[in-house]
């Protein structure tokens, strides 16, 4: 195992690691890139390829260098081609290196505390999974019958939603988060890896606009932006509905993200969604006194 400054790291290796180990979207090198500002890795190489990789995303104050869970990156981890390998090392590895470390994680390991994701996966036909649906989501369906479909590529306008709809309760995003979140979806679309669905009203203005990240067999609901009229013809619940339309009978997991909160909880469940765990690890070697002070 070894300690690799992201300038040294063999972006096909790498990608070709995390393409074979994961369905996630957010350890390929050009979500990295787009992401963090600054970010390292631990590698295990084996016969000319990587196979086994843990980004670690950082910074620095004081002198004192850190890792930390990115915007729009909801977890991180261990990923390898090698399931014998285990992420205990990885992580004795990191607390080494860094300080202070906050990670979420793709695996368990001692310590960590449970987080909430729901997944569904869409192995049945449409028919069977739109029998699982709530009550609440089919009635919400019905109301959004109206609404139009269109495409995507960019992040734009879920963007602009987004803030004119909930900016003023998320004020710890700054444009620059909101910036690199989108050029990483203009990458993505530019590799196949990106779907944009945009519900439209009868006058032709988008009311409600959800992005996907589209992996071998994953596809991760990664954001979302919704107006009044949106919410009012139930926009959001058409958009997911149509995803569930256009890969059932397919290996594909819907994954929504998850969420602590209950009433997204009880959103995504209504669509028959499942809990699917990922972890939050924390480690405070900091020394004294700001180990007192940062808790």
């Amino acid at each position: 195992m070894k300690f690799i400054e992201r300038e040294n790291i063999d972006e096909k290796k790498w990608d070709a690691c995390i393409e074979a180990s994961s369905s996630l979207p957010y350890a390929y090198s050009w979500y990295l890139d787009g992401i963090c500002p600054t970010w390292s890795a631990l590698i295990i190489e084996k016969d000319n390829q990587y196979v086994a990789c843990f980004p670690l995303p950082w910074k620095s104050k004081l002198g004192i260098k850190y890792v930390y869970p990115p915007f729009f990156i909801q977890q991180l981890g261990l990923f390898t081609i090698d399931k014998s390998i285990e992420i205990t090392p990885f992580i004795e590895k990191v607390i080494n290196e860094f300080k202070w470390v906050e990670l979420y994680l793709n695996s368990e390991v001692s310590g960590v505390e449970g987080r909430c994701n729901m997944v569904l996966k869409l192995a049945n036909s449409y028919e069977e999974l739109a029998a699982g649906y709530s009550s609440n989501h089919r009635r919400n369906l019905q109301k959004s019958k109206k609404l139009k479909l269109q495409e995507s590529n960019t992040a734009s306008s879920a963007v602009k939603l987004f803030i004119a709809d909930k900016g003023s309760s998320f004020s710890h995003l700054k444009n620059e988060h909101y910036d690199a979140f989108s050029k990483v979806c203009e990458k993505a679309s530019l590799l196949g890896k990106f779907q944009g669905l945009e519900a439209v009203d009868s006058l032709g203005e988008v009311i409600c606009s959800a992005l996907f990240f589209v992996t071998k067999n994953r596809i991760v609901f990664a954001f979302s932006g919704n107006s009044e009229k949106g919410k009012e013809s139930a926009a959001l619940f058409f958009l997911l509905d149509e995803i569930v339309k256009r890969y059932q009978n397919t290996n594909f997991t819907l994954d929504f993200e998850g969420s602590e909160n209950e009433g997204l909880q009880r959103f995504y469940k209504g669509f028959g969604a499942k809990r699917e765990d990922y972890y939050f690890y924390k480690s405070n070697n900091l020394p004294f006194p700001v180990n007192v002070f940062k808790k």
